[in-house]
C-alpha cells in the first residue's frame, strides 16, 4: 500500500474519499525486497498445514515486499496457493469477499496485528489469518477440520491466543488493502490517517512557514 506522503495531494483524496465514498482499483507491480519474500528480518517459521487431507511444508510468517517505491507488509489469505510475484496485483476494496470471514479478519487485525513482533508472532497470526478463511463457522480449532497445522508450541501458542480474541475491544483500527492475481491473494492493514487532520494538514503546513519566516 502506498503511503501518502504529500499532505495537500493527501487532503485532495481524503476529500474525494469522503465525497464519493468509493475507491478505484489499481494495478500494482510487487516485488521482493532483498533475496526472500520475508525480507529482512524475516519474521517467517516453518509449518505444516492439512487443507482437505493433503499436507504440505510451508513458511508462514510476514511478507515484506515493494511496489517500487514503498514497503509492502503483507499476509496471506488463501492457504492452498502460491505466490505469484511475476504477475500484476489488482488492488480492491474486497470488504465483500470471503463474506463468511470478512469481519473475524477484521477483527483479527484490530484485536492482535499490534501483538506481530517477531517471526513466532508473525507466523502465529499467519495460521490464524488460514484458520478463520478457512473454517469459516468460527469454532476454530489449529488440530482440526478442514484445516489444521503442526507447528512449534510457541507458534501454535501465539495462534490460539489471536484466536481467542477475535471479537473482543479491538487495539486498533485499521485501512485495509488485498493484492489479488491468478496466485496467492494478499492483505495489508495500514494504521489510518484520520480525514480532518489530512483536510487541515495544508493550512497547518502554511502557519508553519508563515511562523518561520516572521521569526
Amino acid at each position: 500500500m502506498r503511503i501518502l506522503k504529500n499532505a495537500a495531494a493527501a487532503a485532495v483524496i481524503a476529500a474525494a474519499t469522503l465525497t464519493t465514498g468509493a475507491s478505484a482499483n489499481v494495478i500494482v507491480d510487487l516485488d521482493k525486497q532483498g533475496s526472500s519474500t520475508f525480507g529482512s528480518p524475516a519474521w517467517k517459521k516453518n509449518v505444516t498445514i492439512t487443507t482437505d487431507g493433503q499436507s504440505k511444508r510451508v513458511a508462514a510468517g510476514l511478507f515484506r515486499l515493494t511496489d517500487g517505491v514503498d514497503q509492502v507488509l503483507a499476509f496471506c489469505i488463501e492457504p492452498e496457493t502460491f505466490l505469484n510475484l511475476g504477475e500484476d496485483f489488482d488492488t480492491t476494496d474486497t470488504s465483500g469477499d470471503w463474506s463468511d470471514s470478512w469481519g473475524e479478519i477484521v477483527s483479527l487485525f484490530e484485536t492482535s496485528y499490534e501483538f506481530v513482533v517477531d517471526a513466532r508472532t508473525a507466523a502465529g497470526f499467519q495460521v490464524a489469518l488460514w484458520e478463520i478463511v478457512v473454517e469459516d463457522d468460527n469454532n476454530y480449532d489449529l488440530s482440526a477440520g478442514d484445516f489444521s497445522v503442526s507447528a512449534g508450541s510457541g507458534v501454535l501458542n501465539a495462534a490460539n491466543q489471536f484466536l481467542a480474541m477475535i471479537g473482543q475491544q479491538g487495539t486498533g483500527a485499521y485501512n485495509f488493502t488485498t493484492f489479488a492475481n491468478s496466485g496467492q491473494d494478499l492483505i495489508t492493514a495500514e494504521t489510518p490517517i484520520p480525514a480532518a487532520a489530512l483536510l487541515f494538514a495544508p493550512a497547518l503546513g502554511a502557519l508553519a512557514m508563515r511562523k518561520r519566516k516572521t521569526a
